[in-house]
């Protein structure tokens, strides 16, 4: 890319920022531009800080995909695609390659005492810019900014997911489990819904914990865990907050719990609000002496914050997982009776199912629910795809004029997924108008 282009949009950046805060001045200083015998320097001043260094490389990581190194040599440096890793041959290797070097100096003014440098060689490519102005942005936005930063924003820039609620999911979003539906309207809906309801009857009884803090879906993977958080989200009205397991993982020590913390702190400054961690049994899993350090970090954040000793009454979290077994056992003794199981679907429920996605196959859902046995309602959602693009390839190639799949190309769904060899298909056959077993 054109040294020139590369300082328009470095510009641009900064232009950026002070329209978008409306700030007079920016955390960082004016840049520096250099070209030399094609050497692309780019140079700031900052009040970055070494713990800045997590930061660079985060974004790094996440625009490249791939690991990054630091060379603590002349300075701290975070190298992209550096083999080497660290010590004198990354010291070595550093100018090959894009690079981020933070040096504490005193030469700018007194609160920008961090020299940082942006370089390369090679002029810089796309992928190279994405990443340097993201570390622009994040390193340039004013600290009084920072702090009354919107949550949506926050959150968005801590990798977390913001479900405004949604009419599109609700109750008949789920098709069957009525048990299920009933459990989580009594302890999460009710209660977050009528709080005072429940407060009274603490104060009346001397109960405590009638306001639950937080509730656990388990069960296999399909049987609408996410779905159903969204659900909650549309029936009391409030934000659902998705964390994400790869935004919270970090390499960098401390960070992680630190990404987690921040996380529950900017939901908690919605009026009301539900966390939800899928697949938290990434996050949790058993404390024993083989436990990595930083699991038990994030550990002890996430057991405080359902305790609620460090998140307000407006906050509840929602825990998924199919690996209940895995979880830490006092996490699981944090949730309490607020454990919501979520089974496979019964036949009668695989047969509506099949009629929510496929109406048009009425009573002939019974047969097709009889041969996906063992299947969750993402599975048969898939067949249902699966049989509209068989009719799609029927319908292209002249084999069929009919304008909606027949039960043949459900047959043939199901038999690729399940893998029934040709002559067990006959064993699911009945007299049309069985609609299966409830």
């Amino acid at each position: 890319m054109e040294f020139e282009k590369v300082k328009m949009a470095v510009n641009n950046c900064l232009e950026e920022i002070v329209k978008t805060t409306k700030a007079e001045t920016l955390a960082v200083s004016k840049p520096e531009f250099k070209y030399e015998d094609g050497d692309i320097k780019i140079i700031f001043y900052a009040a970055a800080g070494r713990a800045f260094l997590t930061n660079i490389a985060d974004i790094m990581t996440s625009v490249y995909k791939q690991n990054v190194a630091i060379d603590c040599g002349w300075g701290y440096s975070v190298i992209v695609g550096n083999k080497y890793g660290y010590g004198e041959k990354a010291e070595e290797q550093k100018d090959k390659y894009f690079s981020v070097t933070l040096m504490p100096e005193n030469r700018y003014r007194e609160e920008l005492n961090d020299k940082i440098v942006f370089s390369k060689i090679r002029d810089f490519s796309d992928i190279d810019l994405q990443a340097m102005l993201k570390i622009i942005e994040k390193m340039a936005m004013p600290e009084k900014v920072k702090e009354k930063m919107a949550p949506e924003k926050a959150l968005e820039k801590l990798g977390a997911v913001l479900y405004k609620p949604n009419q599109k999911y609700n109750f008949s979003s789920i098709v069957g489990y009525e048990d299920v539906k009933q459990l989580v309207e009594d302890a999460v809906i009710l209660p977050f819904k009528h709080p005072e309801v429940y407060k009274g009857l603490e104060e009346r009884t001397g109960l405590r914990n009638l306001l639950p803090k937080a509730v656990l879906f388990s069960g296999p993977p399909g049987t609408g865990k996410t779905t159903m958080a969204k659900v909650i989200a549309y029936e009391t009205g409030t934000n659902l907050v998705y964390i994400p397991i790869e935004s919270v993982m970090s390499c960098w020590y401390g960070e992680s719990e630190k990404i987690l913390g921040s996380i529950f702190a900017w939901s908690s400054e919605f009026e009301r609000c539900m966390v939800f961690l899928d697949e938290i049994d990434s996050l949790a899993t058993g404390r024993n002496k083989n436990m990595h350090e930083a699991t038990r970090r994030l550990l002890s954040v996430l057991l405080r914050h359902i305790q609620g000793f460090s998140s307000k009454d407006n906050t509840m979290i929602i825990g998924a997982t199919n690996k209940k077994e895995d979880l830490d056992a006092a996490l699981i003794s944090r949730f309490g009776n607020n454990v919501i199981e979520f089974r496979l679907p019964s036949e009668k429920e695989r047969a509506e199912i099949f009629r929510h996605y496929a109406g048009h196959i009425g009573e002939e859902s019974g047969w097709l629910a009889k041969m996906s046995k063992k299947m969750s309602g993402r599975d048969i959602e898939e067949i249902c795809l699966d049989a509209a693009r068989i009719h799609a390839r029927q319908m292209i190639s002249g084999a069929s004029s009919e304008e909606m799949p027949d039960t043949s190309a459900y047959r043939e769904a199901i038999s690729k997924r399940m893998q029934f060899p040709e002559d067990e298909l006959s064993a699911f056959e009945f007299p049309k108008g069985d609609k299966g077993e409830n």
